[in-house]
C-alpha cells in the first residue's frame, strides 16, 4: 500500500515540477518518494536536478537532503 502512494506522489510532483521547475519542495518530496521506493540513483538525480533549477536558491535543504540519500 505503501509504495503506492509513493509512486503517487512521484507521479503527482513530476506534474508539479512540469508546471513550475523551481518548486524546491516538489524536487524535495520526489528525492524522498523515489528514496522510499528503493530508487537511491533516481533520489541522487532528482535532488541534483532541484538544484540546478532552483539555481542555488535553498540549497542547504537540498545538500542536506543529498547528504542523507548519499549516505
Amino acid at each position: 500500500y505503501e509504495l503506492g502512494l509513493f509512486r503517487n506522489v512521484v507521479k503527482d510532483v513530476n506534474e508539479a515540477i512540469s508546471l513550475d521547475s523551481k518548486c524546491l519542495r516538489a524536487h524535495l518530496w520526489k528525492a524522498k518518494a523515489l528514496f522510499s521506493l528503493g530508487k537511491r540513483a533516481d533520489a541522487i538525480l532528482a535532488v541534483r536536478a532541484g538544484l540546478d533549477a532552483t539555481g542555488g536558491w535553498g540549497d542547504v535543504v537540498l545538500l542536506q537532503e543529498l547528504k542523507h540519500i548519499e549516505s
